[in-house]
């Protein structure tokens, strides 16, 4: 069996993890019971908290001190845009070479904000009502994902309708994925396979 972790007492950007819970993630790993900074606690499973690609550890407080630092995005002219054909790349003012594609007729509604790519979500969002609206979801719906998994590729051939099981599966392999596999994790020299149906989990024994 792998050694056991106690991550009580220990400290991940905004969280102290206070105790252990009883609870399982979608993985198998153990769920912990944290407390944040501003004083709220939250529960995060030993993989969210061990992931040193997460841009910020909070419990969620830190999205929204982020959304009211960018406001001013809005007061910023419309990004920097090519048209070619019918379809326009726009770029960011933060990232050199880094565009996402709308078709030609979203152009005069996207005109009236200032686009800017969120890299924590690898999304494309504008700031509409005192929120962040990721423009995806403005052209296709709430509901939908893109099909080539290119979050920079917005045109409506490529984005269509999808519930979050189907948006889910269509997702690619995570970042903290070690084993190269989707829905297939390690522990020590084992590895165990993972899926989710219906919103209930399945895990395979450990080989």
């Amino acid at each position: 069996m792998g050694k056991s972790i106690n991550l009580v007492g220990q400290k991940f950007d905004q969280l102290e993890v206070i105790e252990k819970t009883n609870k399982r993630g979608t993985h198998g790993d153990v769920v912990w019971l944290c407390k944040c900074d501003c004083g709220k606690t939250c529960e995060r499973t030993t993989g969210v908290l061990k992931n040193k690609k997460s841009k910020k550890h909070s419990c969620g407080c830190y999205n929204t001190e982020t959304i009211k630092k960018h406001q001013h995005i809005n007061k910023k002219p419309f990004n920097k845009f090519v048209i070619e054909n019918d379809i326009v790349n726009i770029y960011s003012d933060k990232y050199k070479d880094k565009f996402v594609t709308i078709d030609l007729k979203w152009l005069e509604y996207f005109k009236d904000y200032h686009l800017w790519y969120d890299e924590r979500r690898d999304v494309w969002s504008i700031f509409q009502n005192g929120k962040s609206v990721d423009i995806h979801q403005i052209i296709a719906g709430k509901y939908c994902d893109h099909i080539d998994r290119n979050r920079d590729n917005c045109l409506e051939s490529n984005l269509r309708s999808a519930t979050h099981a189907e948006n889910c599966r269509n997702r690619g392999i995570r970042s903290d994925n070690t084993t190269g596999y989707k829905g297939v994790g390690r522990r020590g020299k084992k590895f165990r396979g993972y899926i989710t149906v219906d919103g209930k989990s399945y895990r395979t024994k450990k080989l």
